[in-house]
Parts: structure tokens; sequence; C-alpha cells
């Protein structure tokens, strides 16, 4: 008689699998835009505080505009559509940026928080109010 032992299933989860390198292509290449397009905007700084009268923006427009392009471009491996939605979804909250910017408004507690709201406001609109419009997306897409 040979006793047979049964085999026991193992259950190791596989840590590294194609979405995985995926994304870390796409975070190292975000991440690495960005820090050099801040470092950029740090140099543009005094430029632009001469020029408008109120520093920091040129750090936050070289964090601003190097998110969107870095975002673009590492959606890129993604497709041309995603690159394209990535960039300019992304560069939608320059606006207020660009608004203080136009109206000389320091960096102050007050002008902080209405950028901060107008960016929140932003995300929540976009991220809950347009639910219905991503969501017909994705039954379009399962037909």
């Amino acid at each position: 008689m040979t006793d047979k032992v049964p085999e026991v299933p193992t259950t190791t989860p596989k840590i590294v699998d194609n979405d995985f390198r995926r994304f870390f292509r796409f975070g190292t290449i975000d991440n690495s835009l960005l820090v050099f397009s801040m470092m950029c905007g740090m140099s543009i700084d005094a430029f632009l505080a001469r020029r408008i009268g109120v520093k920091g923006y040129g750090t936050m427009l070289g964090a601003c505009v190097g998110n969107s392009i870095s975002d673009g471009v590492a959606a890129s491996p993604e497709g041309r559509n995603a690159a394209i939605g990535a960039l300019v979804g992304s560069a939608m909250p320059l606006a207020p940026v660009f608004v203080a910017m136009a109206f000389k408004a320091p960096f102050e507690s007050r002008n902080v928080r209405i950028g901060v709201g107008l960016s929140s406001a932003a995300f929540l609109g976009l991220a809950f109010g347009m639910r219905s419009w991503f969501d017909r997306d994705d039954k379009e897409q399962d037909k």
C-alpha cells in the first residue's frame, strides 16, 4: 500500500503583476517629471515675483503645470485619449491659480482658503456630481 499525501494548495499572492508594473512605471514617470518641473518653477519664482509683485507663484506654477504634464506623459502608455484626459483633467485646478495671479493676490490665509475651496469644489463636482457622466461611459463600453 502506498500512502499518498494529498497536496495542499498554496495561495501565495502574486505581488508583481502587469498592473503593478504598469502603475509603477506611471508613478515613477509622474513624480520624476513633477519634481523636475517644481524645481524649474522655483528657479523662475524670483522673475515672477518681480513681474507680479508676489512671491510663491513660480513654485506653484511649476508644481501645477508640471503635474499636468507629468500626468499626461505618464498616462501616454495607456493611449492617446487617456493621456489627453489626464492632461486636461489635471490642468483644471490651475484656473484659480491663474485668477489669483491676474489679481496679484498674495499668498495670505484668506486667499489660500479661497484657492483650497475652489479646488475642493472642482474635485467634489467632478468626482461626485458628474458620476452619471462616467457611469454612462462605462455602460457604453460594456456593450
